[in-house]
C-alpha cells in the first residue's frame, strides 16, 4: 500500500519520471494520464477526472453526472476522491482504496491463444508490443534493475541487544533485499539475530564503543534512456548504472577486445585463477590416465578439487580419440589443442603433458611444457650492532604488486604492517615497535612467477592472455586500490569544543566568569583553525582550557582564527592567542561598515565602541606580527575542505544596517561557516538569531551532520530553519543562561526534529566529535553527555515565538509559517501545530474572510448534516488562534469544531457563516449549524463574535422552528467566553451540554435576533457579566444558569424595570433577581425562579414566573393551587389592554374600594416576604421599626439604637433624607426615637479594630477617650453585647463605663498586639521591662595596681606582673575604694521601671468601626 500522488508532465518527458507506486501523471500536452501501479509498472488509464475546485466536484453530483467508476481529483485541493450513491464524495489517500477502481494487476493469470486443441502464440518481436502505457516491451526490457549496495554503520554509545538500522531508503525490508551485519570484522550470522521494522536485536548484549557494520544489498532502477541522447552525470543516482548499459562488456577475462570493458566477474576470475597459481603447493599435479581412449579416467583421488587455473601432468596411457574427454572431480572435461578439439593423432601413448583447466569453458588447454613456475630467491643481512632496525637490501629483485615477499627474523616469519615495513624506493626493511640485536639475522624471500620453456616445442601452445602483462597489470590495480584506500583511511574532519573555565558565576558579565563559545575544526588531523576564544577572565580559566585542549591533540598552532564577531564572550582571548604565536592569521569583522552601529536590545555595539575593539586587535595583530585581515565571502578551499562563509557580504551588511531588519540587533551580524568534508557539514552562525537563520536557511544543506546553537540556545527557530535538521547540536549557553533558555523555543525545536543535545556546561572532558572517511564512520568523545532541552516557558520576546502565520492574500510561493512566508490556509496551520511541541502556540492570522476558500476547511461531510469545517482534534498545549492586526479588520473563520484539545484560545475572531458555499441539498439535510462547536476540550473565547448572517440558513431558521442555529455549543467541555457578541439570528446563543461547564465573563452584546441566549440542558452555564439587553434563558435535563451576585454592579446602560438575575446565590440558596431603578443601580426586590411554570402549582408564595417567548411576568400569591399566580403588567400588555380598561372602567369604580383593600393587603405580603429574605425592614406606611432593627430608607441603611421605636412619616422621612450626609451619623427622630446611619456595603462588623494611614468614616480612634454613648450608641451595644467591659485601667484593651451617659474607649496607642489564650489576660497592658544590669570591683589597696574585688557586672583581673618603685608615686587614697558600675546610668530602659522597647515600625491609626 502506498499514498496516492499528482503530477502532471509533456509526454516527450514521461520517460524521465521515476516510476513510484501509487502516482498518477497526467500529460498535459496529449490530455492522457498513465499510473504507477507497482515499482516497475505504468500503465495509461481513463479512471481518473481531473477537476480544478471542489465546487466542480459538487456540480458534477449535484447533477447526477458523478460515477462511481471514476477517481477525481482536485488540484487546489490536492486531494483524491470517489464517489457512491451510499456514502457520496469519499476521500481518498492510498492505493489500496483505488484498487478496485483500477484493477490489481497482480492478480491477472497468463495464457496462451487455443485453437482446437492446439495451443500457440503470436509470433511477434519485442520492438512491435506495446504495454498499457505507451512502450514497447523493448524499451520495458531495457529498464532491468540491477544490484547495487550500500555500507553504513553505528557506534555502540549504551551496552545493549536492540538497536536502529541506517538502513538506505524507507521501506527497505519491505521489499525482497539483503543485509549483512558485522561487528567490528566478525560477521554476525541471521540465526543470532532478528529483524523487526527498522530495528535489529542481537541474542547476546553488544559491549559499549563497539562498531556495528551493515552491508545493504538491493534492487535499483536507472532512468529510461530511449528518448535520451545524452546524460547529465550530475543527475545520475550514485550505484544506479547497470553494466549492462555500457556498449561492450565482457565476465570473462579471456575477451581479447580491447574495446570491452571487463567487468568485476572478470577481473574476479583472474584474480581467482592467478591466486591458485601463487599457492606453491596446488598448482600442478601429477597424474596418469587409463580406461578408454575417448572417455578417459584419471588416477586423480576422487575427492580432488579443481579449480580454475589448475594444471594437470598427465601420462596418457594410449594413443588419444578425437574429441576425447577426461574425467576428474567426477566430470568429463573436454581435451583442446589449440582453439579445437583433440584430434587423433594429436596425443600418443607415452606423452606426458601439461592440461591447463579453464572454468568458463570448462575444458582442459593442452600446453608446450609448463608455462610458469614459482621462482624463490633469499636476501639474507645480518645484524653488526645492537637497537638496528632499518635494514638496506640493495641487490634486491622485488617487484610490488607482482611478487610476493616475505620476512624472517632469526627464522621468525613477520606481518607485514605489524612487525615490519617495506620500503618501495630504498629495498629497506624497517622493524615496528623493537630493535634487533648484534648477530641476529634478518631474511627477506623474494617468490616470481618465472616462465619456463617447453619439453615439446612441436605441440600447439595454446593462444591465452598474456598472464604476466595481466598480472602485473592486476597488481598495479591493487596497488592503486591499496594506496586510495590508505590515503582514505587518513581523510578526517574534526569539531572540538573545549571546556569552560572553572568559574561560571551567576553576576552576568562578571569579570571572574569563564564563559562564551570556541571551537576547534581539523582537517585530516594536521591543519587547524579556530572559531572565537572564549571570554577574558581574571584567572584565564577559557585561555587554559584552550591551551590545554591544543595539548591533549596535538595542535602546535592554528591557521587562522575567526572572531566570529566584537562581542567579549567571542573574542576575549584573541590577543593572548596572537602574543603565544598560536594563531596564523585572523579573519575578522570589518567594523567599518557598520558607521552607525547597531544599538538593539540585545548585546547592542555602538560604532565608536566597535571601532575601539577592533582597533585594539589591530595593533595587537601588527605588534606581534600576525596577518588581520576582513573575513572572506563566499567558498574558500582549506586543505581539500570546502570553507563557505556567510552572512557577511555587501547584500547582508546592508540588511544588517537596517535596523527594521534586524531589530537593531548586533548579533546578527556574526560571520557564518559551513564547513564541508568527505561528505560531512559543520555549521556555525555565531550569535545570530532567528532572521539569519530564516534568511540563509535555503543555502544551508538538508540533515546536516554538526552545528553550533545560535545566541548559545537564547533565542527562538523560524519554522524554515527546521529543513537544517541537524543530527547533532552543541549547545554553548553557560549555567547562568540555562535559565534565559527556557524563555525560548531554540531547544524545544531541535529536540522536536530528533537532534542529539550536547550542553557544553554539563561536559566532563572537550567535546571531541570526529568523521571520518572510512567506512564513512563517525566518532564520539566517550565521556561525551546527552543533554535535554529546558523546554521553553514559551514567553513572547519579540521575534515570532512560538508563531505561526497565516494570510489569505499571500502570494508567496514557499509558505513555511514565518513572518515573512505565512502560511495560505488556515488547514495549513492546523497540520503545522500538530508538529509543534511548544507549550504554546500563537497562530497569528492576518485580517480577511477565511470562509470563502475551501481550502481553508480540513473537514467536509454532507450527509450527517454536517457542513464544511476547520476541525481542532487533538492538539497539545496550549494553541492560540488571535487576530494579528484588529484595527485593520476582522479575521473571520469558517466553523470549527474542537475535540480532545488541551487548550484552544480564540481572540478578536468572528464566527460567520454569510460566506460559505453549501448546497441546497445540505440545508434540507440538516437539523442544526454552529459557529463553534467545542467536545471534550478546554477553549476560551475573547473578544470574539458570533452570528448566523447566511440568507439560506436564516430562511429555513424562520421556516422550521425544529431547525437549530447555535453559535456555541459545548459537549463535555470547559468553555469561556470573555467579552463575546451574539448577532444577527440564532435558536441559541449558548448551548451547555452533557456536563459541560461554560462561563460567560465581562460585558457582553447580544442582538435582538438571538432567541434564547443562554440554554442549559444537561451542563451548566455560570454568567459572571452582564448584558446589554434582558437575555432569555432556558434549562432543561438538570442544567442551571447561574448569575452573579449583583450589589453595586458597574455596568450602567439598563432601563428602569429591567430584570437582571444573579449566580446561585450562597445567602438566600437560589438565584436572585433584582428590577433596575433606571440610574444605574439595582434595589434588591425578591427571591424568585425566573422559570417557575405558571402552568403548574407555585413551589412557594412570592415566587415568580417569566415566560421569555411571550414576555408575560407572573407572581404566586400562594402556592395552594395554579390558580395563585397573579400576571403583572408590562409595557406591551398595559398597551394591550388600554381601550378595554378605558371602556370598563366606570362599571368598576363601585369595587375600586374592595380592590384597594385586597391590593394593601398584597403589598403587605409581599413587603414582608421581601424584609425576611433580605433581613432589612423596609420603610413602608404604617411600619414600625423596634431597637435593634435595620431598615432602608432611599436605599440607605439605618439601625434603631433607641429604647423608643422609629414610626414611618413624613417628618421623619425628611429628617432622614437630611442628615445622612456623614457615615456613623447618630439621627433623632420623632418621639424621642434615635437611629445611626451606616454603610451596608462595608464588610467590618461594628466594634472590629483596623488599623490604617487615615480616619475613615464610620470609624473612631481607639485612644482610651472618655465618649457620650448618644454619640457611639452601636459601638456600646456592641460592648455589651460582648461583656467587653472592666473597671481595671491596666486593661487598656477593654471598655469602660463612665456614669450612666459615657464609657471609655479602648486604648491601642504605642502598643503592640499579642495573641494570647488566657481570659484573664484579654485586654491586659504590658509594658516592656529590661532587667537592672549592676556590678562592683574593688582596687587594691596599699599602692598595687589591681583589682581586689569584683561583682555583679566585673569580672576580677590578673595581679600586675610590673611592681617597681613607681608604683609608690600613686595617690594611696584612691585604692581601696569602690567603683561600681549601674547600667541606668546610661539608658532609663535598664532603670526597671515601664520603658518600652521597640523594634523598627510604621505608625498607623488604630480605629474602631462604630
Amino acid at each position: 500500500m502506498a499514498t496516492l500522488k499528482y503530477l502532471s508532465s509533456l509526454r516527450a518527458d514521461l520517460a524521465h519520471v521515476p516510476i513510484e507506486e501509487g502516482q498518477f501523471i497526467h500529460a498535459t500536452d496529449t490530455n492522457e494520464t498513465y499510473y504507477d501501479v507497482a515499482y516497475d509498472i505504468r500503465f495509461k488509464t481513463d479512471k481518473l477526472i481531473i477537476l480544478d475546485a471542489d465546487s466542480d466536484r459538487y456540480r458534477l453530483s449535484n447533477n447526477s453526472q458523478a460515477s462511481d467508476s471514476k477517481i477525481y481529483y482536485v488540484t487546489t485541493a490536492n486531494a483524491f476522491y470517489t464517489w457512491s450513491a451510499t456514502t457520496e464524495w469519499v476521500n481518498v489517500v492510498s492505493t489500496s482504496e483505488i484498487t478496485k477502481l483500477l484493477g490489481d494487476y497482480k492478480t491477472i493469470t497468463p495464457t496462451t491463444l487455443v485453437k482446437g486443441e492446439e495451443r500457440f502464440a503470436p509470433l511477434t518481436i519485442a520492438s512491435q508490443v506495446y504495454t498499457d502505457d505507451g512502450e514497447t516491451v523493448e524499451a520495458k526490457i531495457r529498464q532491468i534493475s540491477h544490484i547495487a549496495s550500500a555500507f553504513n554503520s553505528i557506534l555502540v554509545t549504551k551496552k545493549g541487544k536492540t538497536f536502529d538500522i541506517p538502513v538506505p531508503f524507507e521501506g527497505y525490508f519491505n521489499h525482497p533485499n539483503m543485509m549483512m551485519v558485522f561487528i567490528g570484522t566478525a560477521q554476525i550470522y541471521p540465526n543470532r539475530y532478528s529483524v523487526e521494522g527498522n530495528q535489529i536485536t542481537f541474542q547476546e548484549e553488544v559491549d559499549i564503543n563497539r562498531t556495528i557494520n551493515f552491508h545493504f544489498i538491493y534492487n535499483t532502477q536507472v532512468p529510461k534512456l530511449e528518448t535520451m541522447n545524452a546524460i547529465d552525470g550530475a543527475y545520475i543516482n550514485k550505484g544506479t548504472i547497470p553494466i549492462d548499459r555500457m556498449q561492450k562488456y565482457s565476465h570473462s577475462y579471456l575477451t581479447n577486445d580491447t574495446t570491452a570493458v571487463a567487468s568485476s566477474a572478470a577481473v574476479k576470475s583472474l584474480y581467482d585463477k592467478m591466486a591458485a597459481l601463487l599457492d606453491r603447493g596446488a598448482i600442478v599435479t601429477r597424474c596418469s590416465t587409463r580406461d578408454d581412449s575417448r572417455t578417459m579416467n584419471s588416477t586423480l583421488a576422487t575427492d580432488y578439487r579443481l579449480l580454475d587455473g589448475n594444471i594437470i601432468m598427465v601420462k596418457f596411457h594410449a594413443d588419444v580419440a578425437a574429441n576425447a574427454t577426461l574425467k576428474v572431480a567426477g566430470k568429463d572435461i573436454p581435451i583442446f589443442v589449440g582453439y579445437d578439439p583433440v584430434k587423433t593423432g594429436d596425443i600418443i601413448a607415452g606423452d606426458e603433458l601439461y592440461l591447463q583447466y579453464d572454468s568458463d569453458s570448462n575444458r582442459f588447454y593442452v600446453t608446450n611444457g609448463l608455462p610458469y613456475l614459482i621462482d624463490s630467491t633469499t636476501y639474507s643481512y645480518a645484524v653488526t650492532q645492537d637497537g638496528e632496525n632499518v635494514f638496506r637490501f640493495d641487490t634486491l629483485n622485488y617487484d610490488p604488486g607482482v611478487d610476493r615477499i616475505e620476512v624472517f627474523h632469526d627464522g621468525v616469519r613477520l606481518i607485514k604492517d605489524r612487525n615490519y615495513r617495506f620500503n618501495t624506493e630504498n629495498k629497506s626493511i624497517s622493524l615496528i615497535g623493537y630493535t634487533a640485536d648484534a648477530g641476529e639475522v634478518i631474511e627477506i624471500t623474494v617468490y616470481k612467477v618465472a616462465r619456463s620453456r617447453a619439453t615439446n616445442t612441436n605441440q600447439v601452445t595454446v593462444i591465452r592472455p598474456d598472464f604476466e602483462t595481466l598480472t602485473r597489470s592486476l597488481g598495479e590495480a591493487l596497488e592503486e586500490v591499496k594506496a586510495k584506500t590508505s590515503e582514505l583511511k587518513n581523510k578526517s574532519l574534526d569539531v572540538i569544543f573545549p571546556m569552560f573555565g572553572p568559574r561560571q558565576m551567576e553576576i552576568e558579565d562578571s569579570a571572574e566568569e569563564d564563559v562564551g563559545e570556541c571551537a576547534f575544526v581539523g582537517i585530516d588531523k594536521k591543519y587547524w583553525f579556530i572559531i572565537d576564544t572564549f571570554k577574558k577572565s581574571t584567572e584565564n580559566g577559557g585561555y587554559d582550557s584552550i591551551k590545554r585542549a591544543m595539548r591533549e591533540n596535538g595542535i602546535k598552532k592554528f591557521e587562522f582564527l575567526i572572531i566570529s564577531h566584537w562581542h567579549n564572550d567571542h573574542y576575549g582571548n584573541a590577543i593572548n592567542l596572537m602574543r603565544d604565536g598560536l594563531v596564523g592569521k585572523v579573519y575578522v569583522q570589518d567594523v567599518f561598515r557598520y558607521p552607525n552601529g547597531l544599538n538593539g536590545q540585545w548585546g547592542g555595539m555602538p560604532a565608536a565602541v566597535l571601532q575601539r575593539i577592533y582597533n585594539e586587535h589591530k595593533a595587537a595583530a601588527i605588534q606581534y606580527g600576525v596577518p588581520f585581515e576582513t573575513a572572506p565571502t563566499g567558498n574558500v578551499d582549506f586543505h581539500g575542505a570546502n570553507l563557505y562563509f556567510h552572512n557577511n557580504n555587501d547584500f547582508w551588511i546592508k540588511k544588517h544596517n537596517d535596523e527594521n531588519w534586524s531589530l537593531g540587533d548586533y548579533n546578527n551580524t556574526s560571520i557564518g561557516l559551513l564547513v564541508s568534508y568527505i561528505g560531512r557539514n559543520y555549521l556555525t552562525q555565531g550569535d545570530a538569531r532567528e532572521p539569519v537563520m530564516a534568511g540563509h536557511a535555503w543555502d544551508m544543506p538538508t540533515n546536516i551532520d554538526l552545528m553550533k546553537s545560535h545566541h548559545h540556545s537564547i533565542t527562538n527557530m523560524p519554522w524554515k530553519f527546521r529543513k537544517v535538521n541537524p543530527k547533532d547540536v552543541v549547545i554553548t549557553c553557560n549555567r547562568r543562561q540555562m535559565v534565559e533558555c527556557t524563555r525560548f523555543d531554540y531547544q524545544d525545536n531541535l529536540a522536536a526534529m530528533g537532534s542529539n543535545l550536547y550542553f557544553v556546561t554539563k561536559q566532563y572532558a572537550d567535546i571531541h566529535i570526529t568523521y571520518r572517511a572510512e567506512n564513512n564512520t563517525v566518532e564520539y568523545n566517550k565521556e561525551l553527555t546527552h543533554g535535554f532541552p529546558d523546554l521553553c516557558a514559551q514567553t513572547t520576546m519579540g521575534g515570532s515565538l512560538n508563531t505561526i502565520y497565516v494570510d489569505i492574500n499571500t502570494s508567496n510561493t514557499i509558505s513555511t509559517g514565518d513572518s515573512g512566508a505565512p502560511l495560505k490556509y488556515l488547514s495549513d496551520a492546523v497540520r503545522m501545530a500538530h508538529l509543534s511541541k511548544s507549550r504554546e502556540l500563537r497562530i497569528a492570522i492576518a485580517p480577511g474572510d477565511y470562509t470563502k476558500n475551501k481550502d481553508n476547511y480540513n473537514f467536509f461531510r454532507i450527509l450527517d448534516s454536517s457542513m464544511g469545517s476547520l476541525q481542532l482534534i487533538g492538539l497539545k498545549g496550549r494553541v492560540r488562534f488571535v487576530n494579528l492586526n484588529p484595527q485593520e479588520g476582522e479575521v473571520i473563520f469558517p466553523p470549527i469544531y474542537s475535540l480532545g484539545c488541551d487548550q484552544v484560545y480564540f481572540e478578536n475572531i468572528t464566527f460567520k457563516n454569510s460566506n460559505i458555499d453549501v448546497t441546497d441539498r445540505a440545508i434540507a439535510a440538516a437539523s442544526s449549524f454552529f459557529n463553534a462547536e467545542v467536545s471534550g476540550s478546554i477553549a476560551r473565547f475573547i473578544n470574539c463574535k458570533f452570528g448566523f448572517e447566511h440568507e439560506k440558513l436564516i430562511a429555513k431558521y424562520n421556516a422550521d422552528r425544529s431547525f437549530n442555529l447555535i453559535c456555541v455549543d459545548a459537549f463535555f467541555a470547559t468553555v469561556t467566553l470573555n467579552g463575546c457578541t451574539f448577532y444577527g439570528k440564532a435558536k441559541y446563543g449558548v448551548r451547555s451540554a452533557e456536563g459541560s461547564n461554560v462561563s460567560i465573563t465581562n460585558n457582553t452584546t447580544v442582538a435582538e435576533g438571538i432567541e434564547t441566549v443562554y440554554y442549559a440542558t444537561d451542563g451548566n452555564i455560570n454568567v459572571n457579566g452582564v448584558a446589554n439587553r434582558n437575555t432569555s434563558n432556558e434549562t432543561t435535563g438538570g442544567g442551571q444558569v447561574r448569575f452573579q451576585d449583583v450589589i453595586t454592579p458597574s455596568y450602567q446602560n439598563t432601563t428602569r424595570g429591567q430584570i437582571v438575575g444573579s449566580r446561585l446565590s450562597q445567602k438566600y440558596g437560589g438565584p436572585q433577581y433584582f428590577i433596575s431603578d433606571g440610574a444605574g443601580g439595582y434595589d434588591s426586590m425578591d427571591h424568585f425562579n425566573i422559570h417557575g411554570n405558571s402552568n403548574m402549582t407555585p413551589k412557594f408564595a412570592g415566587q415568580f414566573s417569566y415566560e421569555p417567548r411571550s414576555k408575560k411576568l407572573k407572581f404566586a400569591m400562594n402556592n395552594t393551587s395554579v390558580s395563585d399566580w397573579v400576571e403583572l403588567a408590562n409595557t406591551d400588555s398595559l398597551q394591550a389592554t388600554k381601550t378595554e380598561l378605558t371602556g370598563t372602567i366606570n362599571n368598576i369604580k363601585t369595587e375600586l374600594s374592595g380592590l384597594t383593600t385586597a391590593a394593601n393587603t398584597t403589598n403587605s405580603n409581599l413587603v414582608r416576604y421581601i424584609e425576611l429574605q433580605t433581613g432589612y425592614r423596609i420603610w413602608t406606611n404604617g411600619a414600625v421599626f423596634a431597637k435593634g432593627e435595620k431598615f432602608i430608607h432611599e436605599g440607605k441603611a439605618y439601625q434603631v439604637v433607641s429604647n423608643n421605636a422609629v414610626n414611618v412619616s413624613d417628618n421623619n422621612a425628611r429628617t432622614l433624607s437630611s442628615n445622612s450626609n456623614i457615615i456613623g451619623a447618630v439621627i433623632n427622630l420623632e418621639g424621642n426615637s434615635v437611629v445611626q446611619y451606616f454603610d451596608r456595603n462595608d464588610a467590618h462588623l461594628v466594634g472590629e479594630l483596623v488599623l490604617l494611614p487615615y480616619i475613615a468614616n464610620g470609624y473612631v480612634l481607639a485612644n482610651g477617650a472618655e465618649v457620650a454613648i448618644s454619640r457611639y450608641p452601636r459601638l456600646y451595644d456592641f460592648a455589651e453585647k460582648n461583656r467587653l467591659w472592666t473597671t481595671d485601667t491596666n486593661k487598656r484593651g477593654l471598655f469602660r463605663k463612665s456614669g450612666s451617659d459615657k464609657f471609655f474607649l479602648p486604648d491601642y496607642r504605642y502598643v503592640y498586639l499579642k495573641a494570647d489564650v488566657d481570659a484573664d489576660d484579654i485586654g491586659k497592658f504590658s509594658a516592656s521591662v529590661a532587667p537592672r544590669i549592676t556590678g562592683e570591683m574593688e582596687i587594691r589597696a596599699g599602692g598595687q595596681i589591681g583589682v581586689e574585688g569584683a561583682s555583679g557586672a566585673f569580672v576580677k583581673d590578673t595581679d600586675p606582673t610590673n611592681r617597681g618603685a613607681h608604683m609608690e608615686t600613686f595617690n594611696k587614697d584612691y585604692f581601696g575604694k569602690k567603683l561600681k558600675f549601674d547600667a541606668s546610668k546610661s539608658s532609663r530602659v535598664y532603670t526597671g521601671e515601664n520603658h518600652a522597647i521597640h523594634p523598627d515600625h510604621i505608625n498607623l491609626y488604630p480605629l474602631i468601626k462604630y
